[in-house]
């Protein structure tokens, strides 16, 4: 596994600890979704959608996506 992948799922999983304790998300998932968010949380009152970008390069590339121009 390299770097930056390993580096992406410790942030994910960081994520969703951050949805479910802080946030108090009683539904998390990662990779979910019509446009795959890497993280999503719903509680009561809302729903957070969290995209992890590891390098700048990674957020270029999604200019690139079609899902990404609607």
């Amino acid at each position: 596994m390299n770097l930056e992948k390993a580096l992406s799922r410790q942030i994910k999983y960081k994520a969703l600890l951050w949805l479910r304790i802080d946030q108090r998300c009683a539904f998390i998932a990662s990779e979910v979704g019509g446009y795959n968010s890497d993280c999503l949380g719903v509680n009561e009152k809302k729903m957070i959608e969290i995209e992890v970008k590891t390098s700048m390069e990674d957020l270029k590339r999604d200019f690139s996506k079609h899902k990404h121009h609607n």
